[in-house]
């Protein structure tokens, strides 16, 4: 038997592809398959169903006759068909042991299958409570698009409200030690990368000498322009820049906006102010920060618990283990719904606090 022929046995044999949504690809319409999914050929056909040309793995339930060529990504098409299952009943931790074995292959791809892998995985490592690893993923789905939609990631600036570019020590060091992003990404995708790398760098290792800025057309993007005012808020090696930067999010802050957006602000005015020399500025940034833990828990994921790590690691670096416990007792109460609720989901917010004494203790700071 030639090789042709063997080869069109081999693609005789292929059954059709049965989808989970009740449709079928037949066998004459299937290109073949990719880590990402089965390639489509288009039919010109109104009287077969519409499909997409590529089919990602998790919208896959069985090729007939066997997977044959395909056996290699039938666990991809489970794993992901299940973990999508999960996250929608709310069980991040049996989602993530799903999805975490396929990170190595699929975060640095680009396809529906990588998007979905990545876009999920971001919120999962939040809620396992692994922040660096989802600023990772996330900015891995950023950088590849794609993938369903998802109520964690903001349509309007393609942002994930519970990743901001503000990291704990322990949590930018974590970022730091995994590699650069790899060349060739969307520029928009690459100057994000950029940027959190830079907000980490500037925890673990100080101010950078320069802090180079998007360019004008990058700042054009949404997304971009609130990501550099956070970043230069805090990593700016002038104190003009820094200023600057928290005046700009003030103003972010007098107009109706998003409540994980007004989070925000008050998370880069908080980090940036509390890194200054002076200990009044330093003490007004923790009140900022203890207006997140008091009013956002319910704003984004993770963005209380943020602030409150800031706050206890700021306390601790000023000798006053009595205030960071403060602010530990502060989250508790705050997550247990005993003290103020959340933000408006939209509306002016007032403006920033007005410095506290060096001496304030947390309960005396707004």
């Amino acid at each position: 038997m030639t090789v042709w022929t063997m080869a069109l046995a081999g693609w005789l044999m292929i059954g059709p592809v049965l989808l989970r949504n009740g449709a079928a690809i037949e066998p004459e319409r299937v290109e073949g398959f990719t880590e990402q999914g089965v390639n489509v050929r288009p039919s010109f056909d109104a009287s077969g169903p519409m499909v997409p040309a590529l089919v990602p793995w998790r919208e896959v339930l069985d090729i007939e006759g066997g997977w044959g060529e395909a056996a290699a990504y039938r666990s991809v098409a489970d794993a992901t068909h299940r973990a999508e299952l999960r996250l929608a009943r709310g069980d991040a931790t049996g989602a993530i042991a799903l999805l975490e074995p396929l990170a190595g292959a699929y975060l640095d791809r680009s396809g529906p299958t990588s998007g979905a892998i990545a876009s999920a995985l971001a919120v999962c490592r939040l809620l396992r409570s692994d922040r660096a690893g989802a600023a990772g993923a996330w900015l891995a789905w950023r950088s590849n698009p794609l993938g369903p939609p998802r109520d964690w990631i903001d349509a309007e600036t393609a942002l994930a409200p519970m990743a901001p570019p503000v990291f704990a020590e322990r949590d930018a060091r974590a970022f730091l030690s995994v590699p650069a992003e790899r060349s060739g990404v969307p520029e928009h995708a690459g100057e994000l990368s950029k940027l959190y790398r830079a907000a980490a760098d500037a925890i673990v290792n100080g101010r950078p000498v320069e802090l180079a800025g998007p360019e004008t057309r990058l700042r054009a993007d949404p997304g971009v322009r609130l990501v550099w005012e956070m970043v230069r808020a805090r990593a700016d090696p002038d104190a003009s820049g820094r200023l600057a930067a928290r005046d700009a999010l003030r103003r972010r802050m007098r107009t109706a906006g998003a409540a994980w957006q007004i989070a925000w602000c008050h998370l880069g005015i908080g980090a940036s102010m509390m890194a200054e020399d002076d200990r009044l500025e330093a003490d007004a940034g923790a009140a900022e920060l203890i207006s997140v833990v008091l009013f956002d828990q319910g704003t984004a994921a993770g963005l209380a618990d943020l602030a409150a790590d800031l706050l206890i690691e700021y306390f601790e670096s000023t000798q006053r283990p009595e205030h960071a416990d403060s602010v530990r007792a502060m989250d508790r109460a705050a997550m247990s719904g005993l003290l103020p609720g959340r933000r408006s989901e939209t509306g002016t917010q007032t403006e920033s606090a007005e410095p506290a004494p060096a001496d304030a203790t947390p309960e005396d700071l707004p």
